[in-house]
């Protein structure tokens, strides 16, 4: 079977370009810079974007909306949490992330509240909770 005809499937080292939007902005895109080397089914990308390529054929250009179960994910409320101010260092201010490690995970925790003693930290994904628009353009499949 030709190339071009050929699908792609769980396996195939495939090379591609995308662009994933939020609504309002481009979160990353790949269309001017290098593009994208992996191999289906390695668990490398996304659910949504690694289930789109899967049946793709080379020059196949796609555009669909993810999910967040195909995404980053729903918003997990035990991700948000308040903190004793005291706990942070000083320069620490609105919207910056620290990044916390527990052992054998780190966290991103995002400042998105300040109260009196104490501030709420967000350690969801940014794009946890939101519907995304992907762009993918499947170069190859070897």
């Amino acid at each position: 079977m030709a190339e071009n005809l050929r699908r792609a499937n769980v396996g195939d080292i495939v090379t591609f370009h995308y662009r994933l939007t939020d609504g309002e902005q481009v979160v990353e895109d790949t269309f001017s810079d290098d593009c994208m080397e992996m191999t289906l089914g390695d668990h490398d990308l996304i659910p949504g974007i690694e289930q789109s390529l899967v049946t793709m054929t080379a020059s196949e250009r796609k555009t669909f909306i993810l999910n967040p179960d195909q995404g980053f994910g729903a918003v997990n409320n035990e991700l948000v949490f308040e903190l004793d101010k005291s706990k942070l260092p000083a320069s620490y201010k609105m919207g910056d992330v620290l990044e916390a490690d527990f052992g054998d995970a780190t966290l991103s925790l995002k400042f998105i509240r300040e109260k009196l003693n104490t501030v709420i930290l967000d350690g969801n994904h940014p794009l946890a909770g939101r519907d995304l628009r992907m762009d993918l353009y499947l170069l190859s499949i070897r």
